[in-house]
């Protein structure tokens, strides 16, 4: 039995980083079933929200990778971090993953107010040695905006997402909404990296990606 502990635990602030509050198993994309190991072509994914990095409690999620060892199975290959990192955004606090999409909530980012909460979007991308590394790929925010902590959390299906903003405008303001995005890589691949959703331009794919 193997047991990961946080690899940068706290070593200065006031909080703990909270490392293992969200835990994933991915497969690698275009992976088979089976292989020689459980493990093999298998991602696993931890999320340390209050890790501190750039700065206190910015967070961060691990991603490890199989060794090929019987007894220590995953090794860390890569620190997944925020574009625009700020004390207190807990990066990472929900996190899905599916078909070589990753999306993180930053329940914490100032964007167009306080507190708005942006996703931050990554695929998963083979290297030239053969190696899978998650790349950063755009930053999605709420065209609606408010002090609603967009972000509260995330899940995915395929590309398809559910959003939810904890204090957004429902049956009234601050009791919460969910947005239902049926296609995150077709909003991310056109236009600027911080395109909106809800923006038309914003919804016809265009190439280089690696996912077309």
């Amino acid at each position: 039995q193997q047991t990961i502990s946080d690899p940068r635990p706290n070593t200065s602030g006031s909080s703990e980083s909270s490392f293992g509050i969200e835990v994933q198993l991915a497969r690698d994309p275009g992976a088979g079933r089976g292989g020689t190991s459980p493990w093999a072509d298998v991602n696993l994914l931890v999320s340390a929200p209050g890790a501190n990095d750039a700065f206190d409690q910015v967070g961060v999620i691990y991603s490890y990778r199989p060794t090929g060892s019987g007894s220590a199975p995953f090794a860390l290959h890569q620190i997944l971090r925020s574009g625009t990192p700020a004390p207190g955004n807990y990066f990472g606090a929900w996190f899905d993953v599916d078909q070589g999409l990753l999306v993180s909530t930053e329940l914490g980012a100032d964007e167009l107010a306080t507190s708005s909460g942006v996703i931050w979007a990554f695929e998963a991308v083979q290297q030239q040695d053969g190696t899978i590394d998650w790349i950063r790929m755009a930053k999605l925010i709420d065209p609606n905006a408010g002090q609603n902590n967009f972000s509260g959390f995330v899940a995915l299906a395929g590309d398809a997402a559910l959003v939810g903003s904890i204090g957004g405008t429902g049956a009234a303001p601050y009791t919460g909404n969910i947005g239902v995005y049926p296609s995150i890589r077709r909003s991310y691949w056109t236009g600027p990296l911080d395109g909106l959703w809800s923006d038309a331009t914003n919804w016809t794919p265009v190439p280089p990606s690696p996912s077309r």
